[in-house]
């Protein structure tokens, strides 16, 4: 996961560093080539809008980010229909 944008940079530069940022990691995968020969393969969501952040565990806390609103029931449908490139 990479996240921008949290610190109050604006909205729009940090909109088109993490788009280029994705463009960046596609490239870079479609040179990529498992240790069996087989292509490797990624799929990119980009979100927008407002999140919240938060430790979460005990034995090993560590930080989440979830965005906020009902949307997060459309996220599986969304990827099983992404293709890999």
């Amino acid at each position: 996961m990479a996240v921008c944008g949290t610190q109050g940079e604006d909205p729009v530069a940090a909109a088109v560093k993490v788009a280029r940022l994705a463009q960046a990691m596609v490239a870079r995968t479609r040179e990529l080539v498992s240790d069996d020969g087989q292509k490797v393969q990624i799929r990119i969501g980009l979100h927008s809008g407002p999140v919240v952040g938060a430790v979460v565990g005990f034995k090993m806390p560590h930080f989440c980010l979830w965005w906020v609103g009902g949307k997060a029931r459309t996220r599986p449908p969304c990827v099983a229909a992404a293709s890999a490139g």
